[in-house]
């Protein structure tokens, strides 16, 4: 299964809002919390530290792919294609680079960032966080993960 960047930024966006829901309302869930659950620097077998976090991820993909989004192919940037595993790689990376940059940031800060850059990208207006996010998904390209 190939995925292309735009849908993969939306299956983030759809992760977190996942994850954030799993909380009680109006906990402060940081960003830290849930970057730990999908750390897979920490065991041998390259696996998210917490099981569950794949299974949401995978969980969110399916729904969005029922969902039938059609994502806008309007330059060569949006074409890049990725495994569901790389997609997570990508996604995680990503959001460890805000987490590094402020570290108080919470999950409700994060989704702002993503659901205005995802209008912004089909909107055709430019986005510095855009950018950062292509570099993220250019660099998962190739890589083999089994998450499974």
């Amino acid at each position: 299964m190939n995925l292309d960047s735009l849908f993969i930024l939306k299956l983030a966006l759809s992760f977190l809002i996942d994850e954030t829901n799993g909380y009680e309302e109006g906990a402060r869930l940081d960003l830290g919390s849930v970057l730990g659950d999908m750390d897979t620097k920490i065991w041998v077998d390259l696996k998210p530290a917490d099981p569950a976090v794949w299974y949401d991820w995978k969980s969110c993909l399916e729904e969005l792919l029922k969902s039938d989004i059609k994502v806008n192919a309007d330059t060569e940037s949006l074409n890049i294609a990725l495994t569901k595993e790389q997609a997570f790689m990508a996604a995680f990376n990503f959001l460890d680079s805000l987490w590094e940059s402020n570290h108080d940031v919470t999950l409700g800060d994060v989704i702002q960032v993503v659901e205005r850059c995802i209008q912004d990208v089909e909107s055709g207006i430019q986005n510095p966080v855009w950018n950062q996010w292509i570099q993220y998904v250019e660099s998962e390209v190739g890589r083999e993960y089994s998450f499974d």
